[in-house]
């Protein structure tokens, strides 16, 4: 298959009319529902997907909404790294890993696509990152589902776009229904939700596109979520970062990055900026997993987990309309009922 390629920011900046964002100073800022309970959970195998379709998908742009290419942002003040002596030596301490210099900046801005980056939480007690790629559908990684609760019976997901400092500007929602592939290899650490509120009809949403190794090293991509290293309530974001195919399991490929990630940008989207006839459309190419287990500071790479065939037929079912399940002519994306995979979700 032959891949469009990924354009830079900065040329992505010169075919929009939307002006480039400006460094701003942000101002500081239980019980669930029954009704907002997760219903159903579902491991899904490469058979279920066979016959879905796994061309590329373009995201989603509501009439008026400007395309924002390079969004506002805050500057990060880091504290001094924290040391302990080990065998008297003096030793970082990371949970993932920063490559030098530090590039991560304040996300203040709302607009598209930006604004689709999310902060989640679940029942389990954990915290992480997820992205709209439909209009009642939320991509994230698979570790980001609660374990413990699911197999307890009962279990929730929230997620808030555009989380600040625990507001909620772009609305909340929580989910409904999680799919996910069976393979426990990191290639598939991904997860397909379906949200209970639709954001997508008015907030937008990214496309979804495979990974091609046309790709490798090309500094275009970004990065965004929710780092509980740097507090965990705002947004971070990294532009100009670059992939490299990794390792490839089945149809699935794990993509390696030296993009800032720490825990909590788990889930969070790994995208680019695609021209295509109508301008540009975002397209999330992959979820952050977590990094290598070397040791060796100068051997880490962060991994980004790019199960995107599977993705992409996922998403596909999840977009359809009732009309399109059952052969009619309605091609809109899913702002009715939202179907996954082989089941209807009343």
């Amino acid at each position: 298959m032959t891949s469009p390629m990924p354009i830079s920011f900065d040329e992505a900046q010169q075919l929009v009319d939307t002006p480039a964002g400006v460094e701003t100073n942000p101002d500081p800022g239980g019980d669930v529902a029954a009704e907002n309970l997760g219903r159903t959970v579902e491991e899904v195998g490469d058979a279920d997907l066979a016959d879905v379709p796994a061309d590329p998908l373009e995201g989603y742009r509501p009439d008026g909404v400007p395309y924002v290419v390079n969004p506002s942002y805050a500057q990060l003040h880091p504290e001094p790294p924290q040391e302990i002596t080990v065998d008297g030596q003096r030793v970082g301490i990371s949970d993932l890993h920063v490559f030098p210099p530090e590039n991560r900046r304040v996300l203040t801005d709302r607009g598209y696509p930006w604004g689709l980056t999310g902060k989640l939480f679940n029942s389990d007690g954990k915290e992480g990152s997820g992205v709209i790629v439909g209009h009642r559908v939320m991509l994230c990684a698979k570790h980001n589902r609660p374990v413990r609760s699911i197999a307890q019976g009962s279990w929730w997901i929230k997620f808030v776009p555009a989380s600040f400092d625990g507001a909620t500007p772009l609305g909340v929602t929580f989910i409904s229904d999680i799919r996910f592939p069976l393979a426990a290899e990191p290639h598939f650490d991904m997860m397909v939700c379906r949200m209970y509120e639709p954001l997508g009809v008015n907030l937008g949403f990214y496309g979804v596109q495979e990974w091609d190794d046309d790709w490798d090293d090309l500094a275009h991509f970004a990065a965004v979520g929710y780092p509980a290293s740097l507090g965990g309530t705002r947004p971070f974001f990294q532009t100009g970062c670059a992939g490299d195919e990794y390792d490839t399991e089945s149809d699935a490929t794990l993509v390696s990055t030296f993009a800032d990630l720490t825990p909590g940008n788990s889930g969070g989207p790994f995208w680019t900026n695609i021209q295509v006839s109508g301008g540009l459309d975002p397209r999330v190419v992959g979820v952050v997993k977590r990094r290598s287990g070397r040791r060796k500071p100068e051997l880490r790479v962060q991994w980004i987990a790019t199960d995107q065939a599977r993705t992409i037929r996922a998403q596909r079912l999840a977009r359809m309309t009732t009309a399109e399940r059952d052969g009619g002519l309605d091609t809109g994306s899913g702002a009715g009922r939202c179907w996954f995979f082989t089941q209807m979700l009343r």
